[in-house]
Protein backbone atom coordinates (compact mmCIF):
# COMPACT_ATOMS: atom_id res chain seq x y z
CA UNK A 1 0.00 0.00 0.00
CA UNK A 2 1.41 3.06 -0.64
CA UNK A 3 1.78 6.34 1.61
CA UNK A 4 -0.98 8.49 -0.72
CA UNK A 5 -3.49 5.71 -0.46
CA UNK A 6 -3.58 5.03 3.27
CA UNK A 7 -6.90 5.72 4.98
CA UNK A 8 -9.06 3.96 7.37
CA UNK A 9 -13.01 3.44 6.69
CA UNK A 10 -14.82 2.65 9.75
CA UNK A 11 -18.91 2.94 10.64
CA UNK A 12 -19.18 4.71 14.11
CA UNK A 13 -22.64 3.69 14.85
CA UNK A 14 -22.07 -0.44 13.92
CA UNK A 15 -18.68 0.02 16.08
CA UNK A 16 -19.84 1.53 19.15
CA UNK A 17 -23.17 -0.57 18.84
CA UNK A 18 -21.14 -3.99 18.18
CA UNK A 19 -19.16 -2.41 21.93
CA UNK A 20 -22.00 -2.23 23.54
CA UNK A 21 -23.42 -6.24 22.24
CA UNK A 22 -20.19 -7.50 23.28
CA UNK A 23 -20.19 -5.56 26.77
CA UNK A 24 -23.44 -6.98 27.38
CA UNK A 25 -22.19 -10.26 26.78
CA UNK A 26 -20.15 -10.16 30.42
CA UNK A 27 -23.13 -10.72 32.38
CA UNK A 28 -23.43 -14.45 30.88
CA UNK A 29 -19.85 -15.18 31.10
CA UNK A 30 -19.80 -13.90 34.50
CA UNK A 31 -22.88 -17.12 34.87
CA UNK A 32 -21.01 -19.44 33.22
CA UNK A 33 -18.07 -18.40 34.99
CA UNK A 34 -20.01 -18.88 38.04
CA UNK A 35 -21.61 -22.19 37.11
CA UNK A 36 -18.17 -23.78 35.72
CA UNK A 37 -16.87 -22.80 39.34
CA UNK A 38 -19.41 -25.04 41.15
CA UNK A 39 -19.27 -28.23 39.05
CA UNK A 40 -15.95 -28.07 39.45
CA UNK A 41 -16.39 -28.11 43.48
CA UNK A 42 -19.52 -30.28 42.97
CA UNK A 43 -17.45 -33.01 41.23
CA UNK A 44 -14.22 -32.89 43.49
CA UNK A 45 -16.88 -33.40 46.60
CA UNK A 46 -18.58 -36.15 44.29
CA UNK A 47 -15.72 -38.25 43.65
CA UNK A 48 -14.86 -40.94 46.02
CA UNK A 49 -10.98 -41.11 45.58
CA UNK A 50 -8.82 -38.65 47.63
CA UNK A 51 -6.37 -38.63 44.28
CA UNK A 52 -9.11 -37.62 41.78
CA UNK A 53 -10.51 -35.29 44.73
CA UNK A 54 -7.50 -33.46 45.12
CA UNK A 55 -6.89 -33.21 41.51
CA UNK A 56 -10.20 -31.65 40.45
CA UNK A 57 -9.21 -29.31 43.68
CA UNK A 58 -6.36 -27.92 42.61
CA UNK A 59 -7.55 -27.87 39.06
CA UNK A 60 -10.03 -25.44 40.15
CA UNK A 61 -7.87 -23.40 42.34
CA UNK A 62 -5.53 -23.02 38.96
CA UNK A 63 -8.28 -21.98 36.75
CA UNK A 64 -10.15 -20.16 39.31
CA UNK A 65 -8.55 -16.40 39.03
CA UNK A 66 -9.10 -16.70 35.56
CA UNK A 67 -12.41 -17.68 34.61
CA UNK A 68 -13.28 -14.78 37.24
CA UNK A 69 -11.26 -12.27 35.27
CA UNK A 70 -12.96 -13.23 32.05
CA UNK A 71 -16.38 -11.53 32.45
CA UNK A 72 -14.09 -8.48 33.13
CA UNK A 73 -11.82 -8.80 30.09
CA UNK A 74 -15.21 -9.01 28.43
CA UNK A 75 -16.38 -5.71 29.36
CA UNK A 76 -13.02 -3.73 28.88
CA UNK A 77 -13.14 -5.49 25.33
CA UNK A 78 -16.60 -3.97 25.20
CA UNK A 79 -15.72 -0.48 26.37
CA UNK A 80 -12.86 -0.18 24.09
CA UNK A 81 -14.53 -1.37 21.06
CA UNK A 82 -17.05 1.36 21.83
CA UNK A 83 -14.37 3.86 22.72
CA UNK A 84 -12.82 3.48 19.49
CA UNK A 85 -15.69 4.56 17.90
CA UNK A 86 -16.05 7.69 19.55
CA UNK A 87 -12.45 8.41 19.18
CA UNK A 88 -12.74 7.55 15.15
CA UNK A 89 -15.09 10.41 15.10
CA UNK A 90 -13.76 12.85 17.34
CA UNK A 91 -10.33 12.47 15.43
CA UNK A 92 -12.30 13.17 12.42
CA UNK A 93 -13.71 16.31 13.59
CA UNK A 94 -11.09 17.79 14.64
CA UNK A 95 -9.50 16.73 11.33
CA UNK A 96 -11.76 19.12 9.62
CA UNK A 97 -11.49 21.30 11.79
CA UNK A 98 -7.77 21.86 11.37
CA UNK A 99 -7.71 21.28 7.54
CA UNK A 100 -10.07 24.27 7.67
CA UNK A 101 -7.81 26.26 9.52
CA UNK A 102 -5.47 25.50 6.86
CA UNK A 103 -7.56 25.93 4.35
CA UNK A 104 -7.86 29.46 5.08
CA UNK A 105 -4.40 30.13 5.97
CA UNK A 106 -3.18 29.01 2.47
CA UNK A 107 -6.20 30.92 1.23
CA UNK A 108 -4.75 34.48 2.84
CA UNK A 109 -1.00 33.39 1.72
CA UNK A 110 -2.20 33.40 -2.17
CA UNK A 111 -4.06 36.45 -1.50
CA UNK A 112 -0.08 37.97 -0.85
CA UNK A 113 1.62 36.46 -3.25
CA UNK A 114 -1.70 37.89 -6.13
CA UNK A 115 -0.25 40.78 -7.95
CA UNK A 116 -0.94 42.70 -10.76
CA UNK A 117 1.48 40.71 -13.82
CA UNK A 118 1.94 44.37 -15.98
CA UNK A 119 2.60 46.42 -12.98
CA UNK A 120 6.12 47.40 -12.10
CA UNK A 121 8.20 44.62 -10.03
CA UNK A 122 9.57 46.60 -7.15
CA UNK A 123 13.24 46.17 -6.25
Amino acid sequence: MSMDNQCLDIFPEQVYTSGQQVTACSTDASSLASHYLTQLGLAAGGVHHPTVSEAITRYHETWQPLVNEVSSHITQLGERTSGAAVIAVSSDQEAGHLLDQQVAAGEQQTSYLARDLNAPTPI
